[in-house]
């Protein structure tokens, strides 16, 4: 139904053109033959060939003369298409399109295109627009394809991105961890490094004190020995003297 309205709405604005163009060519001038007109008035020889159509009829003859006694030499069919190249009263001198010419009755002669080449054309012209608007659904139905494995690689990416980003801030967020933790291990390996130090000050401390503590307890145990020898010593000579007292 849609596409008869679009015929007939393509045939209105097509022959409103037609018209619109014949009543153009006849303000320049040109020869304007009215298919109904039964009068005589010769019309001038037109500067240039004017392009006519046989008006609606069986049959139109094309003779070698102006008049009904002159040979046919031609017969030419409803919407046939001929170049006027003269007219003389009634008559009107055309050449055909196998390059013959001849005389014709000039008001069976028409400018307007027949009826049913204009919609023959008109049918050419509608398929012509199908097919036109066949390879234009075909075109949105690929763009529409197209649009949508863009909107879906358009989601894998932004997928992508969101993971990127939450990976880069996490790594951001690492790597001030990391020079936290290099920052504190720094200063760990600073304070080992101290306390290293001070193990060896105070295990050199410790050996001194070690020998020192032996030397005390060497001279102790002498001190001591020399203590012993001593009262020994004395008890001794006390032993011999109550001897020699005893004896005496």
């Amino acid at each position: 139904m849609k596409i008869k309205i679009i015929n007939i709405l393509l045939i209105i604005i097509f022959l409103t053109c037609i018209h619109v163009c014949l009543a153009q060519e006849s303000q320049n001038g040109t020869v304007c033959v009215n298919a109904t007109s039964n009068n005589a008035t010769t019309l001038s020889q037109p500067l240039n060939p004017v392009t006519m159509y046989i008006a609606p009829r069986n049959e139109l003859p094309v003779r070698t003369g102006k008049g009904f006694k002159y040979r046919i030499i031609a017969i030419l069919r409803d919407g046939s298409k001929v170049t006027l190249i003269k007219t003389d009263g009634d008559w009107a001198y055309i050449r055909l399109q196998d390059g013959r010419e001849g005389w014709v009755l000039k008001r069976y002669l028409s400018k307007e295109i027949p009826l049913k080449q204009q919609i023959a054309k008109l049918k050419q012209q509608n398929q012509e627009l199908l097919i036109k608007l066949t390879n234009a659904n075909k075109t949105i139905s690929d763009l529409q394809n197209k649009l949508d494995t863009l909107t879906s690689q358009n989601s894998i990416l932004k997928n992508k991105l969101d993971y990127i980003t939450n990976a880069y801030t996490q790594l951001k967020h690492d790597a001030a961890n990391v020079i936290s933790l290099k920052k504190a291990y720094e200063s760990s390996q600073r304070e080992l490094q101290q306390a290293k130090q001070q193990i060896v000050i105070l295990e050199t401390q410790n050996n001194h004190l070690k020998n020192s503590d032996r030397i005390k307890w060497f001279l102790a145990g002498a001190a001591v020995l020399l203590i012993g020898w001593l009262i020994g010593l004395i008890m001794g000579r006390g032993r011999r003297r109550r001897s020699s007292l005893t004896l005496g």
